[in-house]
């Protein structure tokens, strides 16, 4: 198993506890914004060049072509973590959802003259 997946399972049998805890960690930086922290940021495979602001994560989105019929309209259903709230208890609540956007034909460049 991996050493991550490890550590899951002893947390969850009551062990390791304070190592599971640290799951995620953010901390407020006054106007710059909040950085976060923690082993679960670490498991992506893009990790930000920059501060380990929220924004500078991958936002996995799901983008889902599809046709309309008979009109044959292309859109685009776009499933993801769009933005998370705040609970009563400070914590951020991911907050799935979806948008369908219909694609649009590429607009034709003229040359500078």
């Amino acid at each position: 198993m991996f050493p991550t997946a490890v550590k899951i399972r002893e947390a969850l049998d009551g062990k390791n506890l304070d190592w599971f805890r640290g799951i995620f960690t953010e901390e407020r930086c006054g106007s710059g914004g909040t950085v976060v922290d923690g082993w679960f940021s670490r498991l992506f495979i893009q990790q930000p060049t920059r501060r380990r602001n929220l924004i500078n994560f991958p936002a996995h989105i799901t983008k889902v072509p599809y046709k309309t019929l008979p009109s044959e309209t292309e859109w685009n259903l776009c499933f993801g973590l769009f933005h998370s709230n705040r609970d009563q208890d400070d914590f951020l609540v991911p907050d799935f959802s979806w948008v369908q956007v219909q694609k649009l034909a590429l607009p034709r460049v003229r040359p500078w003259n």
